[in-house]
């Protein structure tokens, strides 16, 4: 009876330390959590992106604007170019400086802002797919969220 009891204490204890992920160490789940926060991420080169989103007028699906933040962590600097896109374009009137070692935020609380327009696609709640075009890194492949201009999002400015 002693026996029973014991094996079934130590198959509980066993059970509760690998379903909980303690037995797992630094590898653990808990221990390399993804960047939380609205939007999307993606890294191209020694650029990585945060954040990266679409917000709409959900009254006007033919313009939008992008935010996003872009962080340089390379020695050299680079410059944020554009969009490719299938389905929708976007137009700065300059190349985005992208300095090296520091983010620039594009789109709100910003300098820069980067319009986008579209055939009415740019509806809250779709998916946009585009890439991020940059100088001298490889274009970052995104699917980004398009968001209405209320909420967290009211003060962003669409063009």
């Amino acid at each position: 009876m002693r026996l029973k009891r014991f094996v079934g204490i130590a198959l509980t204890i066993a059970t509760i330390a690998t379903a909980s992920g303690c037995a797992s160490g630094f590898s653990a789940h808990t221990n390399s959590q993804k960047p939380s926060g609205n939007g999307r991420f993606a890294s191209a080169d020694a650029l990585e992106i945060r954040g990266a989103t679409i917000v709409a007028d959900p009254k006007d699906p033919s313009k939008g604007t992008l935010l996003v933040t872009i962080y340089n962590s390379g020695d050299t600097a680079d410059a944020f170019t554009g969009i490719t896109a299938n389905e929708v374009a976007g137009q700065s009137n300059q190349a985005i400086p992208l300095p090296a070692g520091q983010a620039v935020r594009i789109g709100f609380n910003s300098d820069f802002s980067f319009p986008l327009t579209s055939n009415n696609l740019l509806v809250p709640g779709n998916f946009v797919a585009l890439n991020l075009d940059f100088a001298n890194s490889t274009s970052a492949k995104m699917r980004l969220l398009v968001n209405t201009n209320t909420g967290i999002y009211a003060g962003v400015k669409i063009s």
